[in-house]
């Protein structure tokens, strides 16, 4: 993405992406973020994890994250 210079706030405000006028943009955001939350769930665990090294948390975070990555 690159970088732009803007001369004035007029200007910065032209280049806003959230000033579009399409009034069905948050529509379609909630209904995206409906559809993300009925296909990839959050994972809430109830409890805290120990664990006696960085490593061992890190080799847990990656199984959970591909148990949810396997998950239909």
């Amino acid at each position: 993405m690159p970088v732009e210079r803007f001369r004035s706030f007029d200007e910065a405000s032209r280049a806003l992406v959230g000033a579009s006028r399409d009034r069905s943009l948050p529509a379609r955001v909630a209904a995206l973020w409906a559809l993300s939350a009925r296909l990839a769930p959050p994972l809430n665990f109830r409890g805290l994890g120990k664990y006696r090294t960085l490593e061992a948390a890190d080799a847990d975070r990656r199984a959970m994250t591909m148990a949810r990555a396997r998950r239909p």
